[in-house]
């Protein structure tokens, strides 16, 4: 059987990304840089031919998803509820992606308001975990973002994410995230 239809199978067969080194544990028949470029072979391939898929890569992994201008048509299937994030609850995000992992009183410091409820809210909805507690007295709890922010996106890295928030900035926006970032 073809390498690349072993790889289609198996991530196929996954409900969760899955990353090369699973593919590579799985098939061991095959080495990293032969399945790695079955992959991207097999996503130029479903880029290219008129399907309602496509093949992504994220940072938790390799995933088929349905293409983003097909949504309107899925929409009048399946009955999804949106996760609809307000301005407040982008900011935090946009803290930590670049002070990941940070304290809340790190990102009320930055913000300038009182970020609990938002916090609660990206918590509950498993967009931001808690990764542990900082080292200092009271030891505060110390929040980063969880793998599925990630997969929510469908991007691999935080220069992605700030490649995409870019484009939709105005410059005064732009310069308070290079503040930010600096």
């Amino acid at each position: 059987m073809k390498l690349k239809a072993i790889v289609e199978a198996i991530i196929f067969s996954s409900s969760d990304p899955i990353s090369v080194k699973d593919i590579v544990n799985a098939i061991p028949e095959y080495n990293k840089e032969e399945i790695e470029r079955a992959l991207i072979d097999l996503s130029k391939e479903y880029k290219t031919q008129d399907r309602g898929i496509e093949l992504i890569e994220t940072k938790n992994g390799w995933r088929f998803q349905t293409k983003k201008e097909l949504k309107d048509w899925i929409k009048r299937f399946v009955d999804a509820e949106e996760i609809k994030l307000s301005n407040a609850a982008l900011e935090v995000i946009a803290i930590l992606l670049c002070k990941e992992p940070t304290t809340r009183a790190q990102i009320e410091a930055i913000r300038g308001i009182d970020s609990s409820y938002i916090l609660r809210q990206l918590l509950e909805l498993d967009i931001v975990k808690i990764v542990g507690r900082k080292e200092v007295i009271g030891r505060p709890l110390l929040y980063a973002l969880s793998p599925k922010f990630w997969d929510l996106f469908s991007i691999k890295d935080k220069e992605e994410f700030f490649q995409i928030l870019k484009e939709s900035l105005s410059e005064e926006e732009l310069e308070i995230l290079n503040s930010l970032s600096s």
